[in-house]
């Protein structure tokens, strides 16, 4: 596995958060895209996904915060 060679790939953090998410797991998911924001605080799909899964955890307000900073990051061309 990736994260195994490469702990701070952000990428393979988001898409192993993605497939968490997928699964049900948003705590986990949360987690992961948290863990990959730490490394780049700046990449909107990132802020998105992490949205997607307080909405899906039933956390809306975060949902929502984190949905409109990808929109203000994807407006910098982030």
């Amino acid at each position: 596995i990736i994260l195994d060679k490469q702990p701070k790939n952000i990428w393979a953090l988001s898409y192993m958060g993605l497939a968490y998410g997928g699964e049900g797991q948003y705590d986990r998911a949360i987690s992961l895209f948290n863990q990959a924001l730490k490394l780049d605080s700046e990449v909107s799909s990132i802020h998105y996904a992490l949205g997607e899964a307080y909405d899906r955890r039933g956390d809306r307000w975060k949902g929502f915060a984190e949905k409109a900073e990808a929109v203000r990051l994807k407006m910098l061309g982030r």
